[in-house]
């Protein structure tokens, strides 16, 4: 038996076509990054709440002998 070889069929562009340049998905995926990454440090800094503490009250010590 023979097998018969599967033909691809391969669209040529047309003389009236150009074919236009295409942008690697690595160089895609770094300028989607840096625009992600731009576009997040110049949303403005955000205001943070101010808190108040009381201060700790000050403890002194217990003193310490070398008697023993």
């Amino acid at each position: 038996m023979m097998r018969r070889a599967a033909r691809i069929a391969i669209r040529k562009p047309a003389e009236n076509e150009t074919k236009e340049p295409t942008m690697s998905n690595s160089i895609k995926i770094i300028a989607g990054l840096a625009l992600v990454s731009f576009a997040a440090a110049c949303g403005g800094p955000r205001e943070e709440p101010v808190t108040y503490t009381q201060p700790a009250p000050m403890v002194q010590p217990e003193p310490t002998y070398s008697k023993y």
